[in-house]
C-alpha cells in the first residue's frame, strides 16, 4: 500500500495548533499511518538510522538546551491544558446526562435540566464569577422548572 503524503502532510501540519490535545493525536495518527505502511521516519525523511551513529556528542531528545525552552511559555501552555481538562469533563458529565432514559428525563425534568445547565456552564468555567453565576443560574431554572412543572402535573389531575 503507498502512502498517503497529502495525508501525512495534512496530520504534520495539525502539530502547529495551541491545542496540545490536538497536536498529541495527529502526531499519533501519523505514526499509526506510518505503520500501516511497514515504513519508519528515517525511511520516510531518507536520512541514516539514528542508531547508526557511533557515539553522538549529545543527545538532543533527553538533554535539550536550556535555550529551547526559551520561547515557551509554560503558564500559557498551563492554562490551555486547564481549559481542555476542564471541557473534557463537561462533556463527560453532558454524556452521562443524555444517556439516561428520555421517560425518566422527563419524569425529573426539573433536575434534568439543572444539570444541563451545570454541565453547560459551570463544570468548564475557570473563573469562580462565572461558575458561581452558572450555579445561581442553574437554581433559578431548577426552581422555575419545578414550579411550571409542579403545576403540570396538578393540573393533569385535577381534571
Amino acid at each position: 500500500m503507498a502512502l498517503d503524503r497529502d495525508r501525512l502532510i495534512k496530520l504534520l501540519n495539525m502539530t502547529a495548533s495551541q491545542h496540545d490535545a490536538e497536536v498529541l493525536v495527529a502526531i499519533r495518527k501519523s505514526n499509526a499511518l506510518l505503520r500501516r505502511n511497514q515504513t519508519t521516519w528515517s525511511d520516510l525523511l531518507d536520512v541514516a538510522d539514528p542508531g547508526s551513529f557511533e557515539s553522538p556528542e549529545r543527545d538532543f531528545q533527553t538533554q535539550p538546551d536550556d535555550d529551547d525552552f526559551g520561547g515557551f511559555d509554560f503558564a500559557q501552555a498551563s492554562e490551555a491544558r486547564g481549559i481542555w481538562e476542564s471541557r473534557v469533563r463537561a462533556e463527560a458529565f453532558r454524556t452521562e446526562v443524555r444517556a439516561i432514559p428520555f421517560w425518566l428525563r422527563l419524569l425529573f425534568f426539573p433536575l434534568w435540566a439543572g444539570a444541563e445547565i451545570v454541565a453547560t456552564a459551570v463544570i468548564p468555567a475557570r473563573n469562580n464569577v462565572i461558575r458561581g453565576g452558572g450555579v445561581v443560574a442553574a437554581l433559578m431554572v431548577f426552581l422555575l422548572c419545578s414550579g411550571i412543572y409542579l403545576a403540570a402535573i396538578v393540573q393533569i389531575f385535577m381534571y
